[in-house]
């Protein structure tokens, strides 16, 4: 190689390396310090997409967990409703009985009736009153059924449908609003008709505690989803450290090297003074 002055080769090569070290530096200590082996889409373009797309469904898998999760807050409130409604059943069904016997006088029958007026009282007050945010769960005076969404796409079965039961008085609800524990033939009436009101309830709760075992069935299912999709988009993006750091470890070496380097090659022309002494 011929001893020039105004090209100095050897720096300019140094030079270049040097530059070359230090971009690649840069993107290594950015892995490091983001914990993410794709940083921009150049680093990995179609690794960059599906890792996103499996991060969008995972974000909406932990969303769908969550609606399940209000879903089965839906179903213990009105579930709690049909408890108490059922325990107030076995007491009129009870009263009935009392009042189906002829020892009684009508007093005592007006006493019974007194006590039965109040409770079918309570059992509608209740069915009106059972609400979940402003919704109306057990006097049928809202929509007969909730969808609730526990997955993360469109179709119909990613919905669960919790059904909503009447628990009011009347023929669309218990059929116990036209009893009669005043006389004794009309007591023994209302045997029969409050043992439909406790099957229908007691249905009504068997209803509400299958669809929570559904809904518990879906959130397990979902939760498993959601950590396979987080593990597929980690192994994608996620930076390694072991080896980013090992690779930190070489870049920073060679870029001291590289400056040594650089320095000593600006050096090579000042060689040639030497010459002209």
């Amino acid at each position: 190689m011929a001893l020039t002055v105004n090209t100095n080769m050897a720096a300019m090569s140094a030079a270049n390396s040097l530059n070359s070290t230090q971009g690649n530096l840069a993107e290594t200590l950015g892995r490091v310090s983001s914990g993410m082996r794709i940083t921009k889409a150049a680093d990995d373009a179609a690794g960059a997409a599906v890792a996103h797309n499996l991060s969008t469904e995972a974000r909406s898998g932990r969303q769908a967990v969550r609606n399940a999760n209000d879903g089965i807050s839906v179903i213990q409130t009105a579930e709690a409703a049909t408890k108490e409604v059922l325990s107030i059943l076995d007491r009129l069904r009870e009263l009935a009985v009392q009042s189906s016997s002829e020892t009684l006088a009508s007093t005592e029958r007006a006493y019974i009736k007194t006590e039965g007026d109040e409770l079918e009282e309570e059992i509608e007050r209740i069915a009106q009153s059972t609400q979940f945010n402003g919704l109306s769960l057990s006097n049928g005076a809202s929509t007969a059924s909730l969808e609730v969404q526990v997955g993360i796409d469109a179709t119909a079965n990613s919905r669960i449908t919790i059904e909503l039961q009447n628990l009011t008085l009347g023929s669309t609800g218990l059929s116990i609003s036209a009893i009669d524990l005043n006389t004794a033939t009309g007591a023994r009436t209302a045997i029969t008709t409050l043992d439909s009101a406790i099957d229908t309830v007691n249905d009504a709760r068997a209803t509400y505690g299958a669809t929570q075992n559904r809904l518990d069935s879906a959130i397990s299912n979902m939760s498993n989803y959601v950590e396979a999709l987080s593990a597929a988009a980690s192994r994608i993006e996620d930076a390694d450290y072991a080896h980013e750091t090992a690779e930190m470890t070489r870049m920073q070496v060679m870029q001291q090297a590289g400056v040594a380097a650089l320095g000593q090659a600006k050096g090579i022309s000042q060689s040639v003074i030497s010459l002209l002494g």
